[in-house]
């Protein structure tokens, strides 16, 4: 995951989903690359990536552009 966001290379699209119990490094692992990743990383929130009854308004997908990794916390 770190390598694909980390040179930008965009052959493949992946999505990745971090699991666990808690309190086994996830959020810190993804607060370390985020910060190394500087303006390339963007968090979003949830929301933007689950179904809605309503549409979305389009900034939320607008904002995530030149990003090469996305965060979303459940």
């Amino acid at each position: 995951m770190a390598g694909y966001a980390l040179t930008g290379i965009t052959r493949e699209h992946a999505m990745f989903f971090p699991y666990g119990s808690g309190r086994n490094g996830k959020g810190t692992f993804m607060n370390a690359l985020t910060a190394i990743l500087g303006e390339y990383a963007r968090t979003a929130p949830v929301e933007t990536f689950m179904a809605s009854a309503m549409e979305r308004h389009p900034t939320d997908l607008a904002g995530l552009f030149g990003a090469r990794l996305v965060v979303a916390n459940e």
